[in-house]
């Protein structure tokens, strides 16, 4: 018998809702247990069948996945391999996220035993099979919003990201080409047809998924100043733009402002997150996903100054009536 430990950090680890829970997959025994006093998860993965290399594979899916749900990685206290301990000093980059993407307002689930079953441990694995989506393109991800990129400019930290999440979209997760084009001609007539790239398609079906079903509720592309359609033109321009070095008086649809690139690059981050858990069946609460590109709506509000647009979530207006007393004359 195979033995894998390992003991986890994260301050959300506080809320969850239960001690511990179990589950069986794929010749893998899994055990989750919580030290909400030390904001702590130990995990325990065991397999009569699997190696240690196998485990420890497990375990990078499992932390990914965290990852996912949380919006930012757990960090790896320890590691033991059949009782020995390893040196965790050499992680790579990738596990440690940079402090300004550990929000808990872009939580989207804590991980329990209602999002961490057999079902979804199994199908993860399947889509991260090298003849799938690679695996490659979710540590890109990580890596990106990691504490050693913090200062990579904004437009490669974007024009990286793209290149991720074309890499992430293919049929294995419904996308259809032909079919998204039909839906994008349907839309838009009079957008000529040869026009419609391989990579207009992907980020349309991606959107739809994610980001645009909610525009009704949560007007971020209001905010943002964009319809659905000049949205996606904003993001080909700029990967074109950045990716193959044009001049400048090329793809003039392209983000310029720096705040611009971190609106679109925070927005992608967060819908990459919900596209996967979703897709994954993870069992996410829709007031929470509808909650948290609120706080993004808020935010555009706030940084762009939109006076005439009402606040959505309760910390904006919170933050918003604070401003307003703060503002007030208090002389006698």
């Amino acid at each position: 018998m195979n033995h894998f430990k390992v003991i986890l950090y994260h301050d959300l680890f506080k809320f969850s809702e239960e001690t511990e829970f179990s589950v069986e997959y794929e010749n893998v025994h899994a055990s989750f247990q919580y030290d909400k006093a030390q904001f702590q998860l130990i995990v325990e993965l065991s397999s009569v069948e699997n190696n240690i290399i196998d485990l420890e594979e497990e375990f990078i899916r499992l932390h990914l996945l965290f990852f996912l749900m949380m919006g930012s990685c757990p960090v790896i206290i320890s590691k033991e391999l059949n009782g020995n301990k390893y040196d965790i000093d050499e992680l790579s980059v990738k596990f440690f996220t940079d402090k300004y993407y550990q929000n808990s307002h872009f939580c989207l689930c804590i991980p329990n035993s209602q999002n961490i079953t057999e079902s979804l441990l199994t199908s993860f694995k399947s889509i991260t099979l090298p003849e799938k989506v690679s695996i490659v393109s979710f540590y890109s991800v990580q890596a990106l919003i990691s504490i050693e990129y913090e200062h990579v400019l904004l437009d490669h930290k974007l024009t990286l990201l793209l290149q991720a999440l074309d890499g992430m979209i293919n049929k294995e997760q419904g996308f259809n080409k032909k079919e998204v084009k039909s839906k994008i001609i349907k839309e838009w007539p009079e957008m000529p047809h040869q026009k419609i790239s391989d990579l207009f398609c992907k980020l349309y079906f991606f959107a739809s998924e994610t980001l645009f079903p909610y525009e009704n509720r949560c007007h971020i592309l209001k905010a943002i100043g964009k319809d659905k359609k000049e949205f996606l033109e904003a993001i080909i321009h700029t990967r074109h733009f950045y990716s193959h070095m044009l001049s400048l008086n090329e793809r003039n649809k392209r983000l310029v402002e720096s705040k611009d690139f971190r609106v679109f690059f925070d927005i992608l981050i967060h819908s990459i997150r919900l596209f996967w858990l979703k897709k994954l069946d993870a069992n996410l609460d829709d007031q929470v996903t509808i909650s948290t590109y609120n706080i993004f709506h808020d935010w555009l509000v706030y940084i762009y100054g939109l006076e005439d647009e009402p606040y959505l979530s309760g910390i904006y207006i919170l933050h918003q009536h604070l401003k307003q007393l703060s503002s007030r004359n208090f002389r006698c």
